[in-house]
């Protein structure tokens, strides 16, 4: 199949490779603009805890309000109550996805415990601490990707990569570091 054969070379892009034309291509052999149109991509939630413990589980490309209850459901709610045993409520950073934000979702973390952390910037790379899991896992898959992968094998490679970040310790505790970095460069990217 000629689908399966183009799939798997694309990764977790940062903003700056998205006009670097060996960033947009498996390597050897260009995308046509209809093969780049049919390239199955894969997406991952992550969490992670001030003790470092990593939750990473499967998500849609592009999840709805329905498919972020289910992964807090069957994910999220259970993930600190494991971890954390000894809390009962647990605050939150959510990114800008929209379905995380509606009110049903609120609902569905709120039953869980969940409280999101309020007035923070949706779409802040420098403030969130998951980022830097995604930089180090990209590095990581373009070193083992393969040609002969298939989507799937892919989409397994990418969680057990994301989930073999070896910092996880230090991405909530270097938050009040990053936030000084940032209220100094006035809100400008402050490169890490």
């Amino acid at each position: 199949m000629k689908q399966k054969r183009l799939t798997c070379k694309r990764t977790i892009m940062h903003k700056s490779e998205k006009s670097r034309r060996e960033m947009m291509q498996p390597r050897g052999k260009p995308l046509t603009k209809k093969e780049f149109k049919s390239v199955v991509k894969t997406k991952v939630f992550g969490l992670a805890t001030f003790n470092g413990d990593i939750l990473v589980c499967p998500a849609p490309l592009y999840p709805r309000a329905k498919d972020w209850i289910k992964i807090v459901r069957n994910y999220i709610g259970p993930f600190p109550q494991d971890v954390l045993p000894g809390y009962h409520s647990y605050t939150v950073l959510l990114d800008g996805e929209k379905c995380m934000h509606t009110a049903e979702s609120k609902a569905a973390m709120a039953e869980c415990g969940l409280r999101p952390l309020k007035d923070w910037p949706s779409h802040s790379p420098d403030l969130n601490p998951k980022e830097n899991v995604w930089a180090w896992t990209e590095k990581r898959l373009r070193k083992t990707e393969k040609s002969s992968d298939s989507v799937s094998a892919f989409k397994r490679r990418t969680i057990d990569v994301c989930r073999r970040y070896p910092s996880g310790h230090k991405l909530i505790a270097s938050l009040p570091k990053r936030m000084v970095k940032c209220i100094r460069r006035k809100g400008a990217n402050i490169g890490q």
